[in-house]
């Protein structure tokens, strides 16, 4: 059990569960070397007044390379990102990819973010239309699709173990206010 009184659920390893009964799920860790291999590409669109939130910190993959002026939400260590009001140039990270809760994380970050790169499955960032919607009511586009290898993101449980790869696409998603010209598709799992 961590300070916040969660515990892993060794049934669902992907899952905690709190002391007062709510469970968590998708908590599942990006390798820190696939996270900095995305924070580098995108890095020479940062300037340096920007500010970065990593909102599902973890272990500190992404937040462990995002350049100075940085903040973090966890909710294990006691910061919810929903309860976050703060405004940011850029928020990127690994958000959790359960259908309602992804779609209230994606579309808080949408509100109060100029750039939102989140590692999400493909489906999950665009196969519905409340994603379409929330993007579009923040005033946000998507600017760049990146298609991602599942061996590269390297995912662990919070027990270490790995996670296998699922038969959906992942991807990056850039996301940008007032964005209109059009999105790139980039395809990482070609060039090995």
């Amino acid at each position: 059990m961590n300070k916040n009184g969660y515990t892993a659920n060794d049934d669902k390893k992907h899952v905690i569960t709190h002391t007062d009964g709510r469970e968590i799920e998708d908590v599942v860790y990006t390798s820190p070397l696939f996270a900095k291999k995305i924070i580098d590409y995108f890095s020479p669109q940062f300037k340096k007044t920007d500010n970065f939130i990593d909102p599902c910190k973890g272990l500190g993959a992404f937040y462990d390379h995002l350049p100075n002026n940085k903040d973090w939400c966890e909710l294990q260590d006691g910061r919810d990102y929903l309860l976050n009001k703060n405004y940011y140039d850029w928020c990127i990270g690994n958000f959790p990819w359960r259908g309602s809760f992804y779609a209230k994380f994606n579309a808080h970050a949408l509100q109060h973010s100029v750039n939102v790169v989140s590692l999400v499955k493909l489906f999950g960032a665009l196969g519905t239309l409340r994603r379409l919607r929330d993007a579009k009511n923040a005033n946000h586009y998507i600017k760049e699709v990146i298609l991602v290898d599942w061996k590269d993101a390297d995912f662990t449980y919070i027990d270490g173990t790995k996670k296998s790869a699922e038969g959906f696409v992942l991807s990056v998603c850039h996301w940008q206010k007032n964005w209109h010209n059009g999105t790139t598709w980039s395809d990482w799992t070609i060039h090995k």
